[in-house]
């Protein structure tokens, strides 16, 4: 394994035999050996030393072409580090002196962000004045549309309203046609029950004068048959003899005396 640190982290480079499967077997760099940690992987298992392209970065993804690995020997390494601690250096002086004036600059920039915070207040209440106006005139609008909308809807109902009174008029048309229909057919059958109880009358009277005329037939041969009878029994009786009646003779007037 090889180490190097990068911005305070020790990075390792070291090779992981196949104790723990095939699968993990390869080059890893990572903070410490056999962590569990690691941000790159190469299943090369022949190499001796680590590979110098086709590395997974991150070590679970697809290969980076980017990401390259160069072998230095051990004064190269060395002077790497030397400079590296040259560069760290130069920077925190840099730094320092940046602090420095970045102070002083620090001031001034204060004061101007007061100012334009000043400023920015105004401006911040001028928008917030806008802001409300704005409001107002939103809401102004709102209720003209509000109004607007009550209007239409006012219009609405009573179109709605006209409506069904022009509905409720067609339906009690219709129901005064139903119910002058209803009383004809009423009428109707009451003319044909009273011509159908004129028929029966009359045939009653029909009747009853046919049986007072078959009375009367009967009453007549009746008295017929007892005149008849009694003439029958009357012939048939004998008849008792009848004596000469003789009619007196009328005496001459007298003769007068002289």
């Amino acid at each position: 394994s090889a180490q190097h640190q990068a911005k305070g982290i020790d990075v390792l480079v070291y090779f992981w035999d196949g104790r723990d499967g095939d699968d993990v077997c390869g080059w890893w760099f990572g903070p410490n050996v056999g962590g569990d940690k690691v941000w790159a992987y190469h299943p090369d298992r022949s190499a001796q030393h680590p590979p110098s392209s086709d590395w997974h970065v991150p070590h679970d993804g697809s290969v980076d072409p980017s990401f390259r690995v160069t072998l230095r020997s051990g004064a190269d390494a060395a002077a790497g580090r030397q400079e590296e601690n040259q560069s760290k250096t130069r920077k925190e002086k840099r730094s320092t002196k940046g602090d420095e004036s970045k102070g002083d600059h620090k001031k001034s920039k204060d004061k101007g962000k007061d100012r334009r915070e000043e400023k920015e207040k105004g401006k911040g209440k001028d928008k917030d004045r806008d802001k409300d106006k704005e409001k107002d005139k939103e809401k102004d609008k709102d209720k003209a549309r509000d109004k607007d909308k009550g209007k239409s809807k006012d219009k609405d109902k009573g179109k709605d309203k006209d409506r069904d009174r022009d509905k409720d008029r067609e339906r009690d048309k219709e129901k005064d046609k139903e119910r002058e229909k209803e009383k004809g057919r009423d009428r109707e059958k009451e003319r044909r029950d009273e011509k159908e109880e004129r028929r029966q009358a009359e045939e009653q009277r029909q009747a009853e004068r046919r049986s007072e005329e078959e009375r009367k037939q009967l009453e007549e041969a009746k008295r017929r048959a007892d005149e008849q009878s009694q003439r029958q029994r009357e012939e048939a009786m004998p008849k008792p003899p009848t004596a000469e009646v003789l009619e007196p003779r009328p005496t001459p007037p007298a003769e007068p005396q002289t």
